[in-house]
């Protein structure tokens, strides 16, 4: 899998916030559950946030290092502006697709603000992402809940919620 690009992206390895996030993956989630299919997806290898500005990606760059986490454990990608060289040796990007996968992984399916795209269609189609984005935040909750508890159905949970996450552009409307 990959996750899409959108503007200045923040992409962390989920393996590296299993390890140095307190609480692991799924306390991260549960953090970032009000952002979930916006500026927040995942997919099976890579974490990623996003933002519009300079100042918002310093924002978010200042959070996660007052969390214990170096310059080298995430990648900060301008994806608007191809660059030469690709940031950071441990992530391959892909600027035809928008997207980015992890290296000695294969790209597959390109998860990302799907629902972003999709709510701007109708009323109807509004009213789907409202319900979407509360099922996900509501799942992202009972991951964390169920984390140490019953990890095979957080795990089952996880990959449902990555799973809603698949970027698919929409049809062409001729």
């Amino acid at each position: 899998m990959a996750v899409n690009l959108s503007f200045i992206d923040f992409i962390i390895p989920k393996s590296i916030i299993e390890v140095k996030y307190v609480g692991g993956f799924n306390k991260c989630l549960n953090d970032h559950r009000k952002s979930i299919g916006g500026s927040v997806y995942f997919d099976k290898n890579l974490f990623h946030n996003g933002a519009m500005s300079s100042e918002g990606i310093n924002i978010l760059i200042d959070k996660w290092s007052a969390l214990g986490f170096e310059a080298t454990d995430f990648c900060v990608v301008e994806s608007l502006l191809p660059q030469a060289n690709n940031p950071c040796e441990w992530l391959i990007i892909n600027h035809d697709e928008r997207s980015a996968h992890l290296v000695g992984t294969v790209s597959g399916p390109i998860v990302g603000r799907r629902l972003f795209y999709e709510r701007r269609i109708t009323r109807e189609s509004q009213s789907i992402f409202k319900k979407d984005c509360c099922r996900m935040r509501w799942t992202a909750l009972l991951i964390y809940r169920l984390g140490n508890s019953n990890p095979a159905l957080a795990a089952r949970m996880e990959s449902w919620l990555a799973r809603q996450l698949i970027w698919k552009p929409l049809p062409s409307i001729q």
